[in-house]
């Protein structure tokens, strides 16, 4: 029997789209920066129009309204960085020279659970060998000319990144009509087609927009009550050292918070560990425990599902599975930005998926 020979031809068109399939994701690769600027611009565009188009309805120019928001902001962002970044700073630097003394007692405190332990690790070499880590990654700040070059040289770029981004999001915010409205006119696609993604467009700025407010009230509302409550028994109990270190763990809750349901969780285990390395009482111990499992308690049951679950529209459960898998698949910033990825391919997607599922069933025939 005689066998059939398969022959794969590729002709020159073929070539040719795949040279440029290939060309596009390069170019896009070499622009990612501008992309994530866009992106940035985008949601902080998303989080302001709201205000902008408030103060509109109230006869003020939006160029009025755009310049006074962001003199409120950089003004608020300074006075913080005078008041509490200042002290911030202090606390992280008094807690970054305990660090020896946290090592110490957090290993002595782990030989007296599992005295075994002694045989396989040498305290003295397991702390220098801590201390020259500690020293070579603050090695950067004096090791010479071209350190310095490369500081300022990170400092220019972060720079110009803040001031691309934000004179963007000024042009975005002072423009009327939302940017892409212009991008879609120019679409060899249909009128009704291009009201169709126009207005999917808006609920997604919206949403994101109410993203970007709702993680910002449960950052500062997760900091605020995580500084409460570690000073507060300062107050009571002279013996209590937890104080020194309350903003840079605040801080610190402030920051994981942007991770849903993970981050009360890591910021108690670090609460912990900076307790018992302090030398805290077995009672300071277990009020940071009983503090960070409220704390938890609370984002989870209450401020996550009456905030940023009814914002963005996700099943907790979903979400919670959905930042695991992110985290594990991209890192920190895979898991800080799947939730508002979520909602938005819920919008974009959500009408295509119902409109399958409707002629699916129109198409099934009814039993009898």
């Amino acid at each position: 029997m005689k066998k059939e020979s398969v022959k794969i031809e590729i002709t020159l068109k073929s070539l040719i789209l795949i040279l440029a399939f290939i060309l596009g994701i390069t170019a896009l690769w070499e622009l990612r920066l501008v992309f994530i600027f866009l992106f940035f611009a985008l949601i902080i565009n998303s989080a302001l129009r709201p205000y902008v188009d408030y103060f509109q309805t109230k006869k003020i120019p939006r160029i009025a309204s755009t310049v006074f928001i962001f003199l409120t902001l950089f003004l608020i962002l300074s006075l913080m960085t005078v008041t509490v970044f200042s002290e911030t700073v202090e606390q992280f630097k008094n807690l970054v020279m305990l660090m020896p003394q946290l090592l110490t007692n957090i290993l002595a405190e782990i030989f007296l659970i599992f005295p075994w332990l002694k045989d396989l690790i040498d305290l003295q070499e397991f702390k220098a060998q801590f201390l020259e880590e500690l020293t070579s990654a603050g090695g950067i700040f004096s090791s010479g000319i071209s350190s310095a070059y490369t500081i300022l040289n990170s400092a220019i770029t972060t720079l110009g990144g803040v001031v691309t981004i934000t004179m963007l999001s000024i042009y975005m915010l002072v423009r009327k009509k939302e940017i892409y409205s212009s991008m879609i006119n120019f679409l060899p696609i249909s009128d009704k087609t291009k009201k169709n993604y126009n207005k999917k467009l808006v609920l997604v700025e919206r949403k994101l927009g109410e993203w970007v407010r709702a993680q910002l009230f449960m950052m500062g509302f997760i900091g605020v009550l995580t500084w409460v409550g570690l000073v507060t028994p300062s107050i009571f109990f002279d013996s209590y050292q937890m104080h020194e270190y309350a903003l840079p763990i605040a801080f610190i809750a402030a920051i994981l918070e942007a991770i849903p349901t993970l981050g009360p969780i890591a910021t108690a285990v670090i609460a912990i560990i900076i307790a018992i390395g302090s030398g805290s009482s077995i009672g300071t111990v277990i009020f940071i425990i009983v503090l960070f499992y409220i704390i938890q308690q609370l984002e989870s049951s209450f401020v996550f599902p009456q905030v940023m679950a009814k914002v963005v529209g996700v099943d907790p459960i979903v979400t919670i599975v959905s930042v695991i898998a992110a985290y594990i698949l991209f890192g920190i910033m895979g898991a800080i930005f799947i939730v508002p990825l979520i909602a938005v391919m819920r919008i974009l997607l959500g009408s295509e998926i119902n409109t399958m599922v409707e002629n699916h069933m129109s198409d099934t025939p009814e039993e009898v």
